[in-house]
């Protein structure tokens, strides 16, 4: 997969809910078909919650990487400062554009499953949109065990479902998600970068970014 084809599938969430709103349901011509995205609404209160919950899962999962002896903490090294640039442009961008699709567009679609199964099947899906990335390019979690990889990815996302849901369903919003994903993806970066679980790649914590 070229560089076109992973910003294609990067943005692929957002694409798909524009091609429904405007092409398939028409819902987008109307005020309600975009109100009900949860982007009408900030959710100002519920930006701290995101921010705390998603740090704190994120440095539990790493001191207990570290603890159990699968990895090590180290200073960033390599080009850092351009990667962090590069993500505090990015990150905002592409977090919006998954976010728009699981959790803005989605969940709210799943409601009548229940609010637990629906954060479930939003989980899976989100599971099955990465698998291309670690699958088939070089650039998300090629390193390590690809099983113990996958098994480990796939229970965090399921984790971040059940975790960004709630701040959905919490705030009536889709920006606190925006800024919890980003905050992990954040988490990503340093762990790249500072290499949190070096060593043995296969047990780090993964990213849902």
């Amino acid at each position: 997969m070229d560089g076109a084809g992973g910003l294609v599938l990067a943005l692929s969430p957002l694409l798909v809910v524009l091609a429904m709103l405007l092409v398939v349901t028409r819902e987008g011509y109307s005020r309600a078909g975009w109100r009900r995205l949860g982007t009408g609404r900030l959710g100002l209160r519920t930006w701290p919650l995101a921010l705390a919950t998603t740090a704190g899962v994120c440095l539990l999962a790493t001191a207990g990487a570290v603890a159990l002896g699968f990895g090590r903490l180290s200073a960033p090294r390599g080009d850092w400062l351009q990667s962090l640039i590069a993500v505090s442009v990015t990150g905002p961008i592409l977090s919006f554009a998954e976010e728009i699709g699981w959790r803005g567009y989605l969940q709210p679609r799943l409601a009548f499953l229940g609010e637990r199964s629906a954060m479930l099947v939003v989980g899976l899906v989100w599971i099955a949109w990465h698998l291309p990335y670690i699958l088939f390019t070089p650039y998300y979690h090629s390193e390590g065990d690809r099983t113990l990889v996958l098994l480990l990815f796939g229970g965090s996302v399921i984790a971040f479902s059940f975790l960004f849901g709630y701040l959905r369903v919490m705030s009536g919003s889709v920006w606190p998600v925006v800024l919890a994903h980003f905050a992990q993806a954040g988490h990503h970066l340093s762990e790249r970068t500072g290499e949190a679980a070096a060593g043995t790649a296969t047990a780090r914590v993964e990213a849902v970014a």
